[in-house]
């Protein structure tokens, strides 16, 4: 399954909106406060009402405090949210939600308010998701063959808290349903992840002693191992659980060229938010659509079926160097899923081409869109992404700005030599050392006036 369109009205911050997302990639950004967030709470909503209705999977619904507030601090009378997507097959799916303030709000007023396609989209209702979920259940119940979509949702409270507690006993009757349990929770600690990791070797280790063959992998095991590899830098190899003491850990090659295995919790964030992130996504896609599942030996691999993924802040704990890189990690790890991320990191979106990029804001006509940038993004350097894209000067406001700005304004005009410019050169030198870049090129530029005079 793939999304395609949300539509928004009266839903937190959003009097209105409706945005359009790529099938793999779309990149959201905007100002803190400005909806970045509450566009994937609406997406996790929208999938909510999907996960609620498979067998012992909890979703997420909307509740009274996403009623936007307006004018006089009071909440406004309704609110309405639709999505559309399109399964696996290219079959369109669309289903609509909404909720009222307090009875006092009749469901005729709330349809004069709306427009025609709003109208139109509520009047859908939830009837094509409910089918398209019970499809999916009943071909479960009878045993046949099909592809359950994945849907994860992480914030930016995900990270691995603790060393890892071992895991649960395995259930009797496990179901490929319960690779969505918790996947819309977006302050996810990876938890389940681990103990799935932990319980899946256990499973691997029988299979080796009952078919006599100590070099077996199990292919769902081998799966997630592969995608936690291919997304940490190079150097890192042979994530495993160690029974005495109980642990995760992982060998990396260090500096020195010596093979170190690490525990969990001697990694630094970044490396650890990336690690739970990959192996939670990959661990829900292959108990989802397991190369074991319906009887036989899938032959596709289950990461390269379609997928949805929101993730807030992907920059995450991560050094610039890294965020140059996640995007196109996730998208070659994950080849079939659709990314919908937000961040603030402009070495991130010059990473991205502008009609993957939905910038929120204001329009000419001061209505909130999401709609690409009109400056390139892709291949440009960070600091002009800053200020075309972000509009954030790439100069910080340190104190010494007015003053730069000062001597350059002097320099250009030839007045270098003043008493009142010599001085500030001074000045700026002993605050900002010789090597600042723009005083090497208000330097430079002097030194081709002074040869010009020649």
């Amino acid at each position: 399954m793939k999304l395609k369109r949300i539509h928004l009205r009266n839903f937190r911050c959003f009097d209105e909106l409706v945005v359009d997302f790529g099938p793999q990639l779309t990149v959201i950004i905007a100002e803190n406060g400005a909806g970045k967030t509450a566009i994937l709470d609406a997406i996790a909503i929208g999938f909510g009402r999907y996960l609620t209705k498979l067998p012992g999977v909890t979703g997420r619904t909307v509740k009274d405090t996403d009623l936007r507030v307006a004018e006089g601090e009071r909440r406004t009378p309704y609110m309405m949210l639709a999505w559309e997507a399109e399964s696996i097959d290219g079959l369109p799916i669309v289903w609509a939600s909404g909720r009222k303030r307090d009875s006092a709000v009749t469901t005729a007023e709330i349809k004069k308010l709306l427009s025609n396609e709003q109208a139109a989209l509520m009047g859908r209702g939830l009837r094509e998701l409910n089918d398209f979920t019970l499809g999916l259940v009943q071909k479960d119940s009878f045993q046949q063959a099909y592809f359950l979509p994945v849907i994860a949702y992480y914030g930016t409270n995900r990270a691995i808290r603790e060393e890892v507690q071992g895991h649960r006993g395995s259930r009797k009757n496990p179901s490929r349903f319960d690779a969505l349990a918790n996947s819309l929770d977006p302050d996810s600690r990876f938890q389940a992840a681990f103990e799935w990791f932990s319980a899946m070797e256990d499973v691997e280790r029988r299979e080796r002693g009952t078919r006599r063959d100590f070099d077996y992998r199990h292919p769902d095991l081998d799966v997630v191992r592969g995608a936690i590899v291919r997304m940490l830098p190079p150097g890192f190899s042979n994530p495993r659980t160690e029974v005495r003491p109980l642990r995760f850990v992982i060998d990396r090659i260090m500096p020195d060229g010596v093979t170190r295995t690490l525990r969990v919790n001697e990694l630094s964030d970044g490396y650890r938010v990336v690690l739970g992130l990959a192996m939670d996504l990959a661990r829900r896609m292959a108990q989802a659509n397991s190369r074991a599942a319906n009887g036989g030996m899938q032959i596709v691999n289950p990461l390269d079926l379609p997928a949805i993924a929101l993730i807030d802040e992907v920059d995450l704990h991560l050094h610039p160097s890294w965020q140059q890189k996640v995007l196109d990690d996730l998208m070659r790890t994950f080849r079939n899923t659709q990314f919908i991320v937000t961040t603030h990191s402009p070495q991130v979106i010059s990473t991205v081409k502008r009609e993957d990029i939905r910038v929120v804001g204001p329009d000419g006509a001061g209505r909130i869109i999401a709609a690409p940038p009109i400056a390139m993004t892709y291949g440009e350097p960070s600091g002009d992404v800053l200020q075309s894209v972000m509009m954030v000067d790439p100069q910080p406001p340190v104190t010494e700005k007015a003053d730069l700005q000062r001597l350059t304004e002097w320099v250009d005009q030839g007045r270098y030599q003043s008493s009142e410019a010599t001085d500030l050169m001074q000045s700026l030198t002993a605050a900002l050392g010789e090597q600042h870049p723009q005083l090497q090129r208000l330097r430079r530029s002097i030194h081709r006036q002074e040869s010009l005079k020649r």
